[in-house]
């Protein structure tokens, strides 16, 4: 059987204390789990003196169990972090709690109910709400503007390998030494090193002699400190590098930005800008979002509604975990009143019909897979199909206008050209004349993303689509209640009353006309009679109306997102991958300040939130919530390093 799930998590209770079976080691203190956590590893780190007046402070932590440190930590962070901070909490568990292993443990720490600080429980039922799919991977999870949890379910070599930050402070909380030694490897101690800033502090329970010598050899001063309750001594240090190594530069590695951008500009006010922008925004950036069109259609065919589903990949390659980390986020995101996005996104099951006796067999894997554990979404394998819970009609032009609130927004008028002049990028329209400026730019405009002299080189192609439409009958209109079908095509009914089916997907050139085909209409209405006879029986098929678009597809069919090369300094520096010669080293050229994030295709809110969340990571020297293979497979310079590899 096929399992994209971490190690399962066994916990047993044994006289009130919640032990890891696996490990025979406890989680947290039965007497007072909470003051243990802000004894050890609050004030082991120095919190929170540590961080008056950071504008970003990261916690990394291996052994993540119930979330009890960071719930104290984002506790300590709102009552005495700085203002306009962001706390980042990165944290790995390569034996991850399923979310009712965490409520049961959460429930016995009776801290977490006090009445003096209320918000305690509040933090705890967020969290709980939040909680992330048993999924191997890296999870990002948004609390509110000033704490994001990154959670790797990956063993601590893999995790640290993957991730991409440099701490602030580090909460060493894994099981014992004697009874987890993987975790606390030299190798281990050395990476948790290259992952620390200069001078930034470490806590932990241990003080093994092994651990103290190895974390010295990492380049940790290291102390004895008293302990907490019954255990007699604790271990705090400091890093004062001498061990950590320099990282390589990869061929699709991104540069650290000059300066925090103060305002960003964004062309394109499609789902990849708009998320580009509320993730620039909540971090307090000025956003400026242009777009050619003379109003917010939020999709590349026009239609009211999209329709939201995983990716359903039975393998685990980074892509894959991209895939799935993608939507867990876009899942919780689209749930948060904080952001305005629940109102335009409506949750619904969806089946994928069975059209074969393999289709059946790969959905039955799927079915068995970890990949949907029941409290994230089911996925049960019936006489029908796959059915998967959790999916979600979107409205598009809803979502656009929730996620752009706030910004400056500049409607009908088309850049035609970007200029980089001291230090600022220029938006100008055909004829010459500034729309607007920033220090920093994104395009992200689908197809037109490659219209400018900076992005021509992309691998970018354009795919028309068409979606079709008609009325349900009066005494149908009970679908609305029902699941999506997944078919190859698709179709679902919407609030409007109306069944959504289709799309076709075909090669197009960016500059043709879209005008509705009658055949591309016929084409969706016999794949859905093939499919599903008894929904078209339910529509007015001389009522279909049509909504034709264009996505911007690459030759990977994965999105592109990150820095924007120097396009003829990037294929020389690395023009040692197709001589086989030896990596000359040097600085990685791209061009300053500009970022793109495109080659959505047909899964722009799935893709879209964790990408212009990892967008504004990267412009705002922010932890990744990517993993780091799966940066590099999304990369705009991808193709040119494909292209050097394969001799071309």
């Amino acid at each position: 059987m096929t399992s994209l799930g971490p190690p399962a998590a066994e916990i047993e209770i044994r006289d009130g204390v919640a032990r890891a079976a696996a490990f025979d080691d406890i989680y947290f203190s039965a007497a007072d789990g909470l003051a243990e956590t802000r004894a050890v590893f609050l004030s082991g780190c120095g919190v929170p003196d540590a961080w008056r007046d950071a504008e970003q402070f990261v916690i990394a932590e291996l052994g993540f169990g119930s979330g009890l440190n960071f719930l104290a930590s984002w506790d300590e962070w709102d009552r005495n972090g700085p203002a306009d901070g962001q706390l980042h909490f990165i944290s790995v568990d390569g034996f991850p709690l399923n979310r009712a292993q965490a409520t049961t443990m959460l429930a016995g720490v009776k801290a977490l109910n006090d009445p003096a600080n209320p918000g305690l429980a509040d933090k705890r039922d967020a969290l709980l709400k939040a909680w992330p799919p048993q999924m191997r991977g890296v999870h990002r999870i948004t609390l509110n503007d000033r704490v994001a949890l990154t959670i790797a379910h990956l063993e601590a070599g893999e995790a640290l390998a993957q991730l991409e930050f440099a701490a602030d402070a580090w909460f060493l909380d894994g099981f014992a030494p004697s009874k987890n030694p993987d975790m606390w490897s030299r190798d281990i101690l050395a990476a948790i090193a290259s992952r620390a800033k200069p001078e930034a502090r470490l806590a932990s329970f241990t003080v093994a002699g092994e651990i103290r010598r190895g974390l010295s050899e990492a380049g940790f001063s290291v102390e004895k400190k008293a302990g907490h309750g019954k255990k007699r001594e604790r271990l705090e240090a400091r890093f004062h590098g001498g061990s950590a190594a320099a990282t390589k530069a990869a061929a699709t590695s991104a540069p650290p930005c000059a300066a925090k951008p103060r305002n960003v500009l964004i062309i394109g006010a499609g789902p990849a800008g708009a998320f580009a922008a509320l993730a620039l925004k909540r971090r307090g950036v000025d956003v400026t979002v242009i777009d050619g069109s003379d109003e917010l259609r939020g999709s590349a065919s026009g239609a009211p509604y999209a329709l939201m589903t995983p990716r359903l990949d039975l393998d685990d390659r980074p892509e894959a975990r991209f895939h799935r980390a993608a939507w867990a986020f876009a899942d919780h995101l689209y749930t948060q009143d904080l952001f305005q996005l629940s109102q335009a996104a409506r949750e619904i099951c969806a089946i994928r019909l069975v059209k074969d006796d393999a289709e059946r067999e790969r959905l039955e894997k799927i079915a068995r897979s970890r990949m949907a554990p029941s409290d994230w979404i089911a996925a049960q394998i019936g006489e029908d199909g796959l059915s998967l819970q959790r999916c979600r009609i979107i409205a598009p032009q809803k979502t656009v206008s929730a996620a752009l609130t706030d910004c400056s927004l500049i409607l009908n008028r088309r850049a035609a050209s970007l200029k980089r002049e001291h230090g600022v990028w220029r938006a100008l329209d055909a004829e010459g004349e500034e729309i607007a400026r920033a220090e920093f730019c994104v395009v992200a405009a689908g197809i037109v993303s490659k219209g400018f002299a900076q992005t021509e080189p992309l691998a970018l192609n354009a795919s028309r689509g068409q979606l079709s439409s008609a009325p349900l009958a009066a005494d149908r209109q009970d679908l609305s209640a029902n699941a999506a079908l997944l078919y190859g095509g698709h179709a679902f009914s919407a609030d409007d009353g109306r069944l959504y089916f289709g799309a076709t997907y075909e090669p197009a050139e960016p500059g043709e006309p879209l005008a509705e085909r009658e055949d591309d209409a016929r084409y969706n209405l016999a794949q859905l009679a093939a499919s599903a006879p008894e929904t078209v029986r339910s529509i007015a098929t001389d009522q279909i109306n049509n909504h034709v678009g264009l996505r911007a597809t690459t030759p990977d069919r994965l999105p592109i997102c990150g820095p924007v090369p120097d396009w003829s300094a990037y294929a020389e520096r690395f023009a040692h991958l197709k001589t086989g010669k030896r990596d000359p080293g040097g600085a990685v050229p791209y061009q300053d300040g500009l970022y793109l994030l495109t080659g959505l295709g047909s899964r722009a809110f799935l893709w879209a939130p964790l990408l212009g969340e990892a967008l504004a990571a990267k412009m705002l020297h922010e932890p990744s919530p990517l993993e780091r293979d799966a940066a590099l497979a999304l990369h705009p310079g991808r193709f040119v390093v494909r292209a050097l590899k394969r001799g071309n």
